[in-house]
């Protein structure tokens, strides 16, 4: 949930940035993701949905190789480049509450 979180706040933080211009965003898409990330009973179901597509391994926790697959196939769908690997690095460490 807070990897959703994060995303979105990288999403709406895209649409303010100047290249903006060069990029096609699909609206739909980003009002679709903040209705989701606003909604906490949805946030959670498609959060844990997410969790278990990209838990390879089933061991209950998202190596980092896991979280970067989950982004790119993120950006992908939404059509959003992907965020660069220091920002990706700020919100892994962002939602990771256990800190490993």
């Amino acid at each position: 949930a807070l990897l959703m979180m994060c995303f979105y706040k990288y999403a709406e933080n895209l649409l303010v940035q100047e290249f903006m211009e060069q990029i096609q965003v699909d609206q739909e898409l980003i009002y679709k993701l903040s209705e989701i990330v606003e909604n906490e009973e949805e946030l959670g179901a498609v959060s844990m949905a997410l969790f278990e597509e990209f838990d390879k391994n089933k061991n209950g926790t998202l190596e980092r190789n896991e979280l970067d697959a989950f982004f790119t196939d993120l950006c992908k769908q939404l059509e959003f480049p992907l965020p660069k690997k220091k920002y990706l690095d700020a919100m892994i460490e962002y939602a990771d509450e256990n800190k490993n």
